[in-house]
């Protein structure tokens, strides 16, 4: 059995002796905990609380969209917004899907069309490198 964590441990995961990975889930009513991404994954657009897998589900409804990943990023205001990175199975006009997004109720600032979406060996999506490589 491993050795518990230091109290006085200062990383960022550590609090009062336990690790907190940083994931989101939910038990379900058999009492299985679903994993379901990650609390820095979170779009906070003026604390308003936005699960960018729920806004992806939306955004692959759109018939020209093969794959969708959402990230938030600093609007002119300092305030998070909404950005899309889509690979489109034809090509498609940002203007026209921000205003989809909007008759569905979402918010969404910019849209970039790419080729692939970067992942993890497990398939997940790497927002933190598409966030980089998309805004800097």
């Amino acid at each position: 059995m491993g050795r518990p964590f230091p109290r006085d441990a200062t990383h960022p995961s550590l609090c009062g002796g336990w690790f907190y990975p940083g994931d989101r889930g939910r038990l379900l009513a058999n009492g299985m905990l679903t994993i379901e991404g990650r609390v820095n994954e979170v779009i906070n657009s003026g604390g308003v609380k936005r699960d960018p897998e729920l806004i992806e589900e939306v955004v692959l409804r759109h018939p020209n969209v093969a794959e969708a990943a959402a990230f938030g990023a600093p609007g002119p205001d300092g305030i998070e917004e909404v950005r899309l990175a889509v690979v489109t199975l034809a090509p498609i006009a940002e203007r026209h899907l921000i205003d989809w997004c909007g008759e569905r109720g979402l918010e969404v600032a910019r849209v970039f069309a790419v080729e692939s979406l970067p992942r993890t060996p497990l398939g997940k999506i790497r927002r933190d490198e598409l966030k980089t490589a998309l805004i800097g």
